[in-house]
């Protein structure tokens, strides 16, 4: 048969899924109930080609039917009633041409001297694939990744499975959407163009009126300058007037909005100003606090350094303090009596010149109070950091839309970014009221409490430096006892017949003793023998006990005698279930003195078989001053009664006395009452 003036080669009736087999290509599959199979061209020649349609196989064809068709890898496959597929090349080769729309009405020879011709480079206005004209609506030329253009209408209809074959170089690319492949706008500029020198072309002939009218619901555009209507010129076509209103009209429209982009970057610019300003005076502020805080670090420095030499003068003298003592306590003839009573005057004259110029020169209270302040905007840079950090970390961060409003403004999308409210409500100046009041409040209450923290260090200072005493005065004059911090613990010493020093804080001693807790009462001895204290041992009293009230006032030195300088003077059951030391003969009696202050024996006692119960052995009031702490477990033994205290740390100090030699030289060097527990 003939299509136009070209000649078919061949010709198959084929019915449904029946394979035909030509040259390399394998076969192709024909799905349709009646199909018409063409060829053009010699049998794997370079330009063969094919259309399968549903048409009369009869007669000349001008024009057919197309419907759309998928080809694969040496398979080619077309579903519908009709459909046409082009290739041109060798069978094999991947320059096939494509496959046309189902509503397309094309002329059967161009398209088969197309698919011959390899492409249509003779009218690259027009799209490849459906031969149609680019427009600027339906029929937008883009670009796919291999390089190759086609019209919107085509590439939507050769899209399956979100994937598009290109039907020039047969490359597959991922098409979830048109908004994959660019509009070439390169190609529609030249569409453009070209359609004016075909307008122009038109309206050059002689008086004729273009071909081409115009769409009666098309307005036409009207040029105006200087806000007058201007007359078409008496040599101009209506068309060509018609296009150079619409391009006038477009750069108008351009010029508008290319003004208010401008005034949008102005204001971008400003506000990237006032950022970069605010950020510059930050960072001045910053370099300015670097600096004073790397000052101030030398300034530590170099107390730390005096205090360090200061400590180590201290670690001297506690040393010569503890051989005076000990030459003090070894004296046993009358010259070397006087030979430690000089050494140790002149020893304490020495110390007290060491503890005076440690007071004058600790602590500097520029750097204390620098230190304090320096702490707070620590604290405030670390929570700002902090905070920073864990907005960085965080799984989203707050930005623009995966697909902004094209029509955003560049400070709308700022805005959007920094979460400023486009309007102020009265919602927004209460909630903006509530928090300022509160960041107040919070500020005051910040203040309040730094004046607190530095008072509570300079106590702590006074306290550490020994500055702080607990005085009674009575008939015998004035008496004191230190208030000393170890371990955070806070304690009261036994009271000594000799006033504070001078410049140190004083509290009375019934203050001191009136704010413990009666009920949990914690004391402690101080141990040492050989010249030295070997450890502090706490005993937790039972509370309403005669004996319990007894022993704190002992501790204390309150009625004027104490635990302090006794010694230990015997030991029960060494080496056996049940071992005590026993001691509290605060009259030097070797055991046989330690009078109770108070009446011991009317009390609720507890009953106890375990190490470190401290209990009253006699019911004699000549010794019922005197205690025994139980250094191992009874074991089977009858409990102890009369128990009314338990050491509850020192322990091992308890155990390392009963170990030693000799018990008679074990002495309570000092004692004294935990104020807080």
């Amino acid at each position: 048969m003939t299509i136009g003036s070209t000649t078919c080669l061949h010709y198959v009736n084929v019915s449904e899924n029946t394979a035909v087999t030509y040259g390399q290509r394998g076969h192709q599959s024909l799905q349709s109930q009646q199909c018409h199979y063409y060829k053009y061209g010699a049998e794997g020649s370079a330009d063969e080609a094919c259309i399968v349609s549903g048409a009369s196989p009869t007669g000349t064809v001008g024009t057919a039917s197309i419907l759309l068709g998928t080809e694969t890898a040496g398979e080619r496959s077309v579903v519908g009633i009709s459909a046409v597929l082009l290739r041109a090349g060798a069978a094999g080769e991947g320059n096939s041409v494509g496959v046309l729309s189902p509503t397309s009405t094309v002329d059967v020879v161009t398209v088969l001297q197309k698919a011959v011709g390899g492409g249509s480079t003779d009218n690259p206005e027009e799209c490849n694939v459906c031969c149609i004209t680019y427009d600027e609506s339906e029929r937008r030329p883009r670009t796919l990744p291999c390089g190759h253009t086609f019209c919107s209408s085509c590439i939507l209809q050769l899209t399956t499975s979100n994937q598009l074959t290109c039907p020039d170089c047969r490359a597959s690319h991922p098409a979830t959407s048109l908004d994959n492949f660019p509009v070439s706008y390169a190609m529609e500029a030249f569409v453009k163009k070209f359609k004016n020198v075909q307008l122009v072309q038109t309206a050059g002939a002689a008086g004729e009126t273009p071909s081409v009218k115009p769409a009666a619901e098309k307005q036409m555009p009207v040029k105006t300058k200087g806000g007058t209507t201007q007359k078409r010129p008496s040599g101009m076509s209506k068309k060509l007037w018609s296009l150079l209103g619409e391009h006038e009209s477009s750069m108008r429209s351009q010029l508008t909005g290319f003004q208010n982009t401008q005034s949008q970057l102005e204001q971008y610019w400003t506000w990237l100003t006032d950022q970069n300003e605010q950020n510059l005076q930050l960072l001045k502020k910053v370099e300015e606090f670097t600096h004073n805080v790397a000052t101030f670090v030398k300034l530590i420095e170099e107390e730390v350094a005096r205090v360090m030499a200061m400590k180590q003068e201290g670690e001297e003298g506690v040393k010569q303090l503890e051989a005076r003592l000990e030459c003090l306590q070894n004296a046993n003839t009358a010259q070397e009596a006087f030979t430690a009573i000089n050494h140790a005057d002149q020893c304490s004259v020495e110390v007290e010149d060491w503890r005076q110029k440690c007071q004058k020169q600790f602590p500097d209270d520029n750097i204390v109070t620098t230190s304090i302040k320096y702490g707070q905007v620590r604290e405030a840079i670390r929570t700002a950091l902090d905070a920073l950090a864990a907005e960085t970390d965080a799984t989203h961060t707050p930005g623009l839309p995966p697909h902004p409003d094209p029509a955003s403004t560049i400070m709308d999308k700022i805005n959007t970014i920094t979460k400023m409210p486009q309007q102020i409500t009265v919602e927004n100046l209460l909630e903006m009221s509530q928090r300022i009041k509160t960041l107040v409040e919070n500020l005051l209450g910040m203040s309040q409490r730094m004046k607190m923290l530095l008072q509570d260090l300079r106590i702590k200072t006074l306290v550490e430096d020994g500055l702080v005493f607990a005085v009674q005065e009575d008939q015998g004059g004035i008496r004191s006892s230190r208030i000393t911090l170890e371990n955070d613990q806070i304690s009261m010493h036994c009271l000594q017949d000799q006033p504070p020093p001078p410049h140190a804080h004083t509290l009375q001693v019934s203050e001191v003793l009136g704010a413990r807790d009666p009920s949990s009462t914690l004391v402690h001895l101080d141990l040492g023998w050989g010249g030295s204290t070997r450890g502090r041992v706490h005993i937790r009293l039972s509370p309403n006990t005669p004996a319990a009230q007894q022993f704190v006032l002992l501790c204390t030195g309150h009625t004027g005698v104490s635990y302090r300088n006794t010694k230990l003077h015997s030991m029960g059951d060494k080496g056996r279930p049940g071992e005590c030391v026993l001691g509290g003969d605060y009259e030097g009696k070797g055991g046989g003195g330690g009078a109770g202050i108070i009446d011991i024996s009317d009390g609720q006692y507890q009953e106890s078989g375990r190490a470190g119960a401290v209990w009253w052995r006699y019911d004699d009031a000549a010794r019922a001053a005197q205690f025994a702490i139980t250094t191992r477990d009874c074991e089977g033994r009858w409990p102890l009664a009369d128990v009314f205290g338990e050491v509850v740390s020192g322990l091992e100090v308890v155990r390392a006395a009963a170990n030693h030699s000799d018990i008679t030289q074990v002495t309570v060097v000092d004692c004294g009452i935990v104020l807080n527990q």
